[in-house]
């Protein structure tokens, strides 16, 4: 039975890095917008939320697949940076409180955050919308 880490796993426990999101995607009216990120080895964290136009998007795509938006050359409508003093080693959770979503009755959000080379998203419903044919 091996005692200890070899220098290079010792090396690949701290270079790498952690970045995902835990919680709920849909909330109610009136409901806190908030998550947990999971981060490990993240100095700097920028987060950036797009607000879907969705009934010009369910009209014109009639399926409310909000995946399939791209967002890389859109202007987010917030952004926040967040930075963090936390040991390489060590893998912490981070609440992130969205309160201009938490102020909407309702709406489709796209939350992106990317942290040291390292993105994930989040397709954060308020409220619930419907397409309705006649």
């Amino acid at each position: 039975m091996k005692n200890s880490f070899s220098e290079g796993e010792i090396k690949g426990m701290n270079d790498k890095k952690i970045l995902s999101l835990k919680g709920k995607k849909e909330f109610k009216t009136g409901e806190t917008v908030e998550f947990e990120v999971e981060l490990k080895n993240i100095k700097k964290l920028n987060v950036r939320v797009f607000e879907v136009n969705s009934e010009n998007f369910l009209v014109k795509e009639q399926n409310n697949n909000y995946d399939s938006i791209d967002v890389n050359f859109l202007i987010p409508s917030e952004e926040y940076t967040f930075n963090f003093e936390k040991p390489a080693q060590l893998i912490h959770s981070e609440t992130l409180k969205l309160d201009n979503i938490t102020n909407k009755k309702f709406g489709v959000f796209i939350v992106y955050l990317i942290g040291e080379e390292m993105y994930a998203k989040a397709i954060i419903t308020k409220g619930k919308l419907a397409l309705v044919y006649d």
